[in-house]
């Protein structure tokens, strides 16, 4: 993550005009790399009306990525009205040394899978009893991986899964784009669940969840 905001500014309106003359639509949310972000990001994503930040992972805070991370899985806005998308974690032993957060990603983690509601009882288990869900996903998540470590198109099947949970998510929930969730937000559909000062994202912040 930048603490240069010049530098950083350069850097996403570059791909935020990239994007916009390849799609013809304007970049309405942003992900980090690696998770790493700060409050010169955020305080960047507003300067380039770039409403959505889906960077908030404890995961992430724990293996040391990005120290900023609120623990939560509901949209939460930050000061400076940036809204944040967080990933969907389960906290899966809270009572064991450093809680470890796993997250709700494709493909599907052993610890952290969508099950219907008869089965949402099984613990770390995501389901319809959670109001809102975001999974983790990412373009090689449909590939596989080779005994080198690189990914490799072997067949359809990991497409065809994804299109399987897609469609058992649907049944539940509203799968939404970007656009369609800021929409849900200034609607007063989808609320966030507080305001989060700016200053925990701060380089050198010691604020603690």
């Amino acid at each position: 993550a930048y603490t240069d905001s010049v530098k950083e500014e350069f850097l996403l309106s570059y791909f935020r005009n990239e994007v916009t003359a390849a799609t013809k639509k304007p970049v309405r949310a942003f992900r980090a790399g690696s998770f790493r972000w700060n409050a010169t990001t955020l305080r960047t994503l507003a300067k380039l009306d770039i409403p959505l930040s889906f960077n908030n992972t404890t995961a992430a805070k724990n293996i040391g990525q990005c120290p900023y991370s609120v623990p939560s899985n509901r949209p939460f806005q930050w000061s400076n009205g940036i809204i944040e998308v967080p990933i969907t974690e389960k906290n899966i032993l809270p009572k064991v040394g450093k809680a470890l957060w796993a997250r709700f990603q494709y493909p599907l983690s052993r610890f952290v899978k969508y099950r219907p509601w008869w089965a949402s009882f099984i613990p770390y288990s995501v389901s319809p009893r959670d109001s809102f869900l975001v999974c983790l996903v990412h373009s090689w998540s449909l590939i596989h991986w080779d005994e080198n470590g690189h990914g490799t198109y072997t067949d359809d099947s990991r497409l065809e899964e994804y299109r399987k949970l897609v469609r058992q998510l649907s049944k539940d929930f509203d799968v939404v784009t970007s656009p369609e969730l800021l929409d849900l937000v200034q609607k007063g559909k989808v609320v966030p669940t507080h305001i989060e000062d700016l200053a925990r994202a701060e380089i050198g912040a010691t604020k603690k969840a």
